[in-house]
């Protein structure tokens, strides 16, 4: 068929005969718009399966998934549009919706421009939308007209009086079109305030979810406003779990917060009571057995696991806490002198190695297990890159056999020394995350740290990125590396007066004290801080606004 004979088809202005091939193709097609038109997302997809990939309307459904995606998502809009290709015959209907997406119509051709009018609608000012719609309200549609009116009151408060005539506006509602204005204001303080007056008339209406809903997002506000770990975060996630406490997000995010500040017990505690509501839910589950692994309940962690994968057996992360969790439980049986329970723990963990790291430690705990016992040490060929693998095993040999540890040690240095001749910044951060895991699982961090100095030297020269450079930083101040971390922080990209390049050198100058803070110091913060803020680098922010906050507690005494 040719282009215009497929538009005119589309339109109703041509029809087929009853034996064309493509007539039921047309039919699905007709429907699919309609059902668009109509507000029918079911309907429409459930038309478009209806055309095979070879009908002259096959591109019907990558203009509908462009106009369904404006004006909310206009990338994802121009990802289908650029399906459409140029000898299509919807190919003038994309290049009208293009423009609809730039915002510019003018390079249009009348036909074009009149399609892109009729998608857009006319246009008119806020007063006279809001006649339009007023006009409307004893019509079909007349719930909906009440909410549009109603929504456009934020823009428009003009309308109020008029509204109120024909329709109730209770004092929580004119809260909640104050506290959306102050928004859209970016007047973010004031609306923070005005969401916590409309979540109290809720909840004194008894209206919990409303309530909830509030809370949830004053959280979200909260975050913007004093960072991701403030407080009253916490308050509101607090409040909207008390309100809604089906709302399983509420407690996962609750949840992540104590994670990232680093309270175990207050987490421990949360996810008992997730897990009691919630007690077949893989997200849940997960986080559950993240927390007990965590914090060394590793035989708890393993039996969420499993619950979570007789649920989803191909979850890839519980398939990896599983693993965590029964080497850790390996681990431990060899600490304690269980050498045979420690082979079978050993012998589970292998059937849920996924990785390649999973399998170098696993091999670590194997070689230690032979050493533990007296055995010939296994060979295994490394599955990771050197120096990884090898500092692995010689952390574990450390921790779990450290009379036989000195071989490890000297091989680990020679292998440093090569590795140290062609260095990158991914290596450097791998080596030291495995050293903060290493050191969290009780293997001393100098022996393994001074091995690495001839990688460490050479790392500081590097040409870093901002984020790597404060990933190394981030983990070396972790191990209370403290030199290494002004070294790193004071490389080549101190010039560039970064907040977070300040803000380490100052915490490492003063290891981690606050108490320790000089003055110029306190000046080298204070603007940190403000650059953190201005930059829109809430967590920093809320970092250094803490170790300052210790220096006048450190101060008072």
């Amino acid at each position: 068929m040719e282009s215009a004979q497929v538009l005119r088809a589309l339109a109703g202005d041509e029809d087929l005969t009853e034996d064309a091939p493509d007539r039921k193709h047309l039919l699905a097609a007709q429907a699919a718009i309609a059902a668009y038109c109509q507000g029918d997302d079911a309907a429409m997809q459930q038309a478009l399966k209806a055309i095979p990939f070879r009908s002259p309307y096959r591109d019907v459904r990558f203009l509908l998934g462009a106009l369904t995606a404006f004006p909310e998502r206009i990338e994802e809009g121009k990802r289908w549009l650029a399906r459409i290709g140029p000898d299509s015959p919807l190919a003038p209907v994309a290049e009208a919706v293009d423009a609809i997406f730039a915002g510019d119509r003018r390079a249009l051709r009348p036909a074009a421009r009149e399609f892109a009018d009729a998608i857009l609608g006319p246009k008119l000012s806020l007063p006279e939308l809001f006649a339009a719609l007023l006009a409307q309200v004893q019509g079909p549609h007349a719930p909906v007209v009440q909410e549009a009116l109603k929504a456009l009151l934020v823009d428009y408060p003009e309308g109020k009086a008029a509204y109120r005539e024909r329709f109730p506006l209770p004092a929580v509602e004119e809260q909640r079109l104050a506290a959306l204005a102050a928004e859209r204001a970016e007047d973010f303080k004031t609306a923070f305030k005005l969401w916590g007056e409309v979540g109290c008339g809720y909840e004194q209406a008894g209206k919990r979810l409303e309530a909830a809903a509030v809370a949830r997002h004053r959280a979200a506000l909260a975050a913007k406003l004093f960072g991701p770990q403030a407080a009253e975060v916490e308050k509101m996630l607090q409040r909207a779990v008390r309100l809604d406490p089906d709302h399983r997000e509420s407690w996962l995010e609750l949840a992540e917060w104590y994670q990232r500040l680093g309270n175990p017990k207050a987490l421990s505690k949360l996810l008992q009571g997730a897990l009691s509501r919630f007690p077949d839910d893989p997200a849940v589950l997960e986080m559950a057995a993240t927390a007990a692994l965590a914090r060394g309940a590793c035989q708890y962690a393993a039996r969420l696991t499993a619950k979570h994968l007789t649920l989803d057996p191909r979850d890839r992360a519980a398939r990896q806490c599983l693993f965590a969790a029964t080497l850790s439980l390996a681990r431990k049986q060899i600490a304690s002198g269980r050498l045979q329970l420690a082979a079978k723990e050993l012998g589970k963990a292998a059937e849920w190695v996924s990785t390649a790291k999973e399998q170098a430690k696993l091999n670590a705990l194997e070689v230690v297990l032979a050493l533990r016992r007296g055995e010939p040490e296994p060979h295994f060929p490394s599955p990771l890159p050197a120096p990884l693998g090898e500092f692995w095993l010689t952390a574990e040999v450390l921790c779990l056999a450290p009379e036989r540890a000195k071989p490890y040690l000297s091989r680990l240095r020679e292998v440093f020394k090569v590795a140290a001749l062609s260095v990158y910044p991914d290596h450097l951060i791998g080596v030291l995350d495995l050293a903060q895991e290493a050191v969290s699982s009780g293997a001393p961090k100098e022996p393994l740290l001074k091995a690495a100095r001839p990688l460490l030297r050479r790392g500081v020269f590097l040409k870093w990125r901002e984020e790597e450079l404060e990933a190394v930083c981030e983990r070396l101040l972790a191990l209370e590396q403290y030199q290494w971390v002004r070294d790193y922080a004071r490389g080549p990209l101190w010039r560039r007066k970064l907040p977070a390049l300040y803000y380490f050198d100052v915490v490492a100058k003063c290891q981690g004290a606050a108490a320790a803070l000089g003055w110029r110091d306190w000046l080298v913060l204070e603007q940190a801080l403000g650059a953190a803020q201005a930059s829109g680098r809430h967590r920093l922010a809320a970092r250094i606004a803490e170790f300052l906050a210790g220096y006048d507690r450190a101060l008072s005494g």
